[in-house]
C-alpha cells in the first residue's frame, strides 16, 4: 500500500509555530484547525530576500509575503489605506489607495505585489500608509466592525489582529534625478525639513492611546475616555512646544501618563486600607510623630478615614499639610488637598504648580494667548476638570524638568532615567517599561528610527 507523506505543522501552547517538531515529554502539543494570517512582511524583490527598511520611494514596487495557517490554496486580499483611516470606532472605510488579490500555495504562503505611485502623496510630501491583509478577494468590499473586526463581504469570520494583519508603509518622493553634466556619482543630502518622518509628524490618536494603556492580556485600562478624548487636540497642539516631536518621545510621554493616571484618574486617590503600606508611602510625614507606636496610631487613624472618599480631603490635608517637612508652603487651610496630585501627570506640591505655571506662560503659550494661572485661589482644580489644563500641565512638567532631553532612546534604561525625573523612588518602573514597550509597538518606533536614519544619512546617487 502506498502511503503519502504529509507536511504537518504543530502549534505549541505558547502559540509559536515550529517546523519538523520532535515529540518531547516536556513540551505538550495541541492541534489547531484555526484559520489565521500569522504574519506579513515587506520585501523589495519578488524572491523576498531583501527586506524593506525605512522609506519606499514612490513609483517603486514592493512585495508582501503573507504567511497563513489553515488557509492553504485560499484567496487573500490586500488593501492599502492612508494612515489612521481604519479604526476600531468606525465601520466605514475611507482613504483607500490600492488593493490586490492573490492565492496562497499549498503551504499557506502568498506573495502579493504593491505598485506604489506618487499620486498617493499629498502635496508631494512623505506619508504613512496602513496595509491590511484579509482572507477573501479584493474585488469584494472590505468592512470594519467594532473591536477591530474586519472582513470582506463574503467572509464574516475574519478578525483583524493589529500585530499580524496590519503593516506599515513609509512612502517618500523619489530622489532627485542626476542633472545633466553632473558627475555620475554625486552626493545628495536628503532635505529633512521636506522629508520628515511622516509618523513623527502624525497626531497622537485616541485609538493609539487605548492600545498602549492595556493590561498584560491586552485589555484597555482606561475606564472613562471622556477627558482624554477631549484633551487629545490640546496634546497635539502643544506637545511640540516641549519637544515631543518624534515617535520615541511620544512613546516615553504616553507610557509615563499611562502609569500615572491611566489617562482618566485626574485626582490623586487617598484610599489606603493597609495602614502599614500607607506609613511606608508617606514615610516623611509619619516620621514627624516620633515613636513607632505614635506613627502606627496616626497611620491607623488616616487609613480608617480614607476608606470613605468623602474624607479624602481630610487625609490629604493631614499628609500634605504644613507639618510635612516638604510642604512648608502649604500654609493656607486646605492646601494639602488643593495641591495634591491632579491632571494627567498628577502634579503635586504647590512649588511644582508654581514652576509649571511659569514655564507654560514663558514657553508654551500660543500667539495672543493669555497667561494661565494654576496656583492662586482654587485654580489648581482646573487640572482635574478642564481637559486642556489637565494635559497642558503634564506637558509643562515635561518641559520644565527637561525630560525631553533624556527621552531619546528606545531602551529600558532610558525609561528608568525618564522615570527618575518624574518619580525619584522609581515607583511603578516595571509597569512604565511595559507601557513603553507597548507604545514602541503601537507607534512603530523601531521602523521610524530606521526611517530617520534613512532620511538623515548622506545618500550616493548613481
Amino acid at each position: 500500500m502506498l502511503i503519502e507523506k504529509m507536511l504537518i505543522y504543530m502549534e505549541l501552547f505558547s502559540k509559536e509555530w515550529v517546523k519538523e517538531l520532535k515529540l518531547s515529554e516536556k513540551t505538550p502539543i495541541e492541534y489547531t484547525d484555526k484559520e489565521d494570517i500569522t504574519s506579513i512582511a515587506f520585501y523589495r524583490d519578488k524572491d523576498c530576500k531583501e527586506a524593506v527598511k525605512g522609506f519606499v520611494e514612490s513609483g517603486q514596487t514592493i512585495y508582501v509575503r503573507v504567511t497563513t495557517r489553515g488557509l492553504d490554496d485560499s484567496d487573500i486580499a490586500l488593501f492599502v489605506y492612508r494612515h489612521g483611516m481604519v479604526t476600531e470606532e468606525e465601520t466605514s472605510i475611507n482613504g483607500s489607495v490600492y488593493k490586490a488579490s492573490g492565492e496562497t500555495d499549498a503551504k499557506g504562503i502568498a506573495v502579493l505585489e504593491i505598485k506604489t505611485d506618487a499620486s498617493w502623496l499629498k502635496e508631494k510630501q512623505s506619508e504613512t500608509f496602513d496595509i491590511f491583509v484579509l482572507e477573501g478577494s479584493a474585488k469584494e468590499t472590505a468592512v470594519i466592525m467594532p473591536n477591530g473586526r474586519g472582513y470582506t463581504e463574503r467572509n464574516t469570520t475574519k478578525f483583524f489582529q493589529m500585530d499580524k494583519d496590519k503593516g506599515i508603509l513609509l512612502l517618500s518622493m523619489p530622489r532627485q534625478d542626476v542633472e545633466v553634466e553632473q558627475s555620475k556619482t554625486m552626493v545628495q543630502e536628503v532635505n529633512t525639513e521636506k522629508n520628515k518622518c511622516p509618523r513623527c509628524e502624525q497626531d497622537i490618536t485616541l485609538d493609539e492611546i487605548k492600545r498602549i494603556c492595556v493590561d498584560e492580556k491586552g485589555n484597555c485600562l482606561i475606564k472613562d475616555t471622556t477627558m482624554i478624548a477631549a484633551a487629545i487636540p490640546y496634546l497635539n497642539q502643544y506637545r511640540k512646544k516641549v519637544g515631543i516631536d518624534t515617535c520615541v518621545s511620544k512613546a516615553h510621554f504616553l507610557a509615563q501618563i499611562a502609569q500615572e493616571t491611566k489617562f482618566y484618574q485626574l485626582q490623586e486617590q487617598f484610599k489606603y486600607s493597609n495602614p502599614e503600606r500607607m506609613r511606608g508611602i508617606f514615610k516623611s510625614y509619619f516620621e514627624t510623630f516620633g515613636s513607632l507606636s505614635a506613627q502606627q496610631k496616626e497611620a491607623k487613624r488616616l487609613s480608617d478615614l480614607s476608606k470613605d472618599s468623602n474624607n479624602w480631603p481630610k487625609v490629604a490635608n493631614a499628609i500634605y499639610g504644613p507639618t510635612h517637612p516638604l510642604w512648608k508652603n502649604h500654609t493656607n487651610k486646605g492646601d494639602g488637598w488643593r495641591y495634591s496630585g491632579k491632571g494627567f501627570k498628577q502634579i503635586t506640591w504647590k512649588d511644582n504648580y508654581d514652576k509649571i505655571e511659569k514655564y507654560y506662560n514663558q514657553y508654551m503659550k500660543l500667539k495672543d494667548e493669555k497667561n494661565i494661572s494654576w496656583v492662586s485661589g482654587d485654580n489648581s482644580y482646573k487640572l482635574k476638570v478642564s481637559a486642556k489644563d489637565a494635559i497642558t500641565s503634564a506637558l509643562a512638567y515635561w518641559g520644565a524638568w527637561g525630560i525631553n532631553h533624556i527621552a531619546k532612546e528606545n531602551s529600558e534604561n532610558c525609561v528608568r532615567e525618564v522615570t527618575a525625573k518624574i518619580n525619584t523612588k522609581l515607583e511603578g518602573l516595571n509597569e512604565r517599561i511595559r507601557y513603553f514597550n507597548k507604545a514602541v509597538e503601537v507607534l512603530y518606533v523601531k521602523n521610524v528610527l530606521l526611517a530617520i536614519l534613512y532620511l538623515q544619512k548622506i545618500v550616493k546617487v548613481q
